[in-house]
């Protein structure tokens, strides 16, 4: 074997030994513990006791309880749990959160929800919404890394995030609510998921401003194509994740609570001021790009 060949090879594992230790560093709390684990564009991991709450959609980094314990045996962590919804609730999942009013500097704060629940924590220079320090952050995915361990939480949006969706099929008792089958929610008008007596058991939800998309069945769209491909995107609900989604899909499909970003299905009807089950209807949103589709229509003013 010659000498240049040699070295080629010797620098191929090299090579591939550097980035294997690159990996593994990558995705270890080594250094990193109360934060998430940035590998190029994409969160791999978390090192706060964000990740151990059911429903969150953070995965705790393999070395999170050695590495980290006092994070993972946090005393302070707040998040209450219920084997049943609180009697005040009544029906959490068209509870209404109410939105902060508290603006805080995050930086001044030292990036912590620490003396700031229910604030909306915003940069100083450019004045744009950075995170959340109240319980609604839960439902849209852009808490302050330590919300949950410096803040109460609203019960009614915990039993909202660990409760599925009940099966409906009609919409006695779930008015304002997004269903598993249909949806009583008025939204539902323009995904086409409405329960068949919506109308006439919800009249007080049905926002007249809304209509079914006038569309056909196209390549490329999510219309009639919920849960399958559609061309070259997806219509399915890891299509967020994945990032190829159709276009139409927030509004086609919906987008339920699983831990993603907003990507803001539900409606602003009845709801300003406040969140929808997926998205805001207050004053921030449009800084903090997590508005429902129709909060200029409904709650601009």
């Amino acid at each position: 074997m010659s000498k240049i060949l040699l070295r080629v090879i010797m620098l191929l594992l090299l090579l591939i030994s550097s980035n294997l230790a690159a990996t593994l560093t990558a995705n270890s709390c080594q250094g990193a513990c109360g934060s998430a684990i940035q590998v190029g564009n994409t969160l791999t991991c978390w090192c706060n006791a964000e990740c151990m709450v059911p429903g969150s959609g953070k995965t705790c980094c393999s070395d999170f309880a050695q590495v980290c314990p006092n994070e993972y045996n946090a005393t302070t962590y707040k998040t209450p749990s219920y084997s049943s919804c609180p009697a005040s609730c009544q029906s959490p999942r068209s509870h209404v959160v109410l939105a902060p009013t508290l603006l805080r500097d995050y930086d001044k704060s030292n990036r912590s929800c620490a003396n700031n629940c229910g604030a909306v924590m915003r940069s100083s220079k450019s004045k744009k919404v950075i995170c959340y320090c109240d319980s609604g952050c839960l439902l849209t995915n852009d808490c302050c890394d330590d919300f949950l361990m410096q803040c109460e939480t609203d019960p009614c949006v915990v039993c909202l995030l660990l409760t599925p969706p009940a099966p409906a099929q009609s919409c006695q008792g779930l008015c304002g609510e997004l269903g598993q089958g249909c949806s009583c929610e008025s939204a539902c008008v323009e995904t086409q998921t409405c329960c068949s007596d919506f109308q006439s058991v919800c009249p007080s939800w049905v926002d007249s401003s809304l209509s079914p998309p006038p569309m056909a069945p196209k390549v490329g769209s999510c219309f009639g194509t919920c849960e399958q491909q559609s061309g070259s995107c997806w219509c399915d609900y890891a299509c967020v994740a994945n990032q190829d989604c159709c276009d139409d899909y927030p509004l086609t499909c919906g987008t339920p609570f699983e831990g993603v970003k907003s990507q803001g299905a539900a409606s602003c009807f009845q709801k300003c001021g406040g969140a929808g089950l997926d998205c805001w209807c207050d004053a921030t949103c449009e800084n903090a790009g997590d508005c429902c589709h129709d909060y200029v229509a409904h709650c601009k003013q």
